[in-house]
């Protein structure tokens, strides 16, 4: 169980990512360590971050985010955030010098936009 992030599995190879008040972005090496490690335990291909109890997204959580796509990646696990209220897009957006390498989507059931 890692800290500040509920994951749930959604159908074989792909979790929900529901992260909680708990959550912590300012120390994204022990978190990364430990989400990675259940997700590759589970053969995980895709995860869904949802980011509907998110409201605001500062710099810090854009960079955890980042890095976060960046590790699955790595993993061969592919990050697409989900349910991301208007105001979590409009902050989203005034961090953003390049495309982040992150899919956005409205649900689980929908198609992955690369923004």
């Amino acid at each position: 169980m890692v800290t500040g992030i509920h994951m749930t599995p959604i159908e074989k190879g792909r979790f929900l990512l529901e992260p909680d008040t708990a959550l912590d972005p300012s120390d994204p090496d022990r978190l990364i360590t430990e989400i990675l490690g259940e997700l590759q335990k589970k053969n995980t291909r895709v995860i869904f971050y949802d980011l509907s109890r998110t409201p605001v997204i500062d710099t810090i959580y854009y960079e955890w985010l980042c890095l976060l796509a960046k590790s699955c990646s790595a993993a061969a696990i592919t990050m697409t955030v989900i349910r991301m209220p208007p105001t979590a897009a409009c902050s989203l957006a005034s961090h953003m010098k390049s495309s982040p390498p992150f899919a956005c989507a409205l649900d689980t059931q929908s198609p992955p936009l690369n923004v």
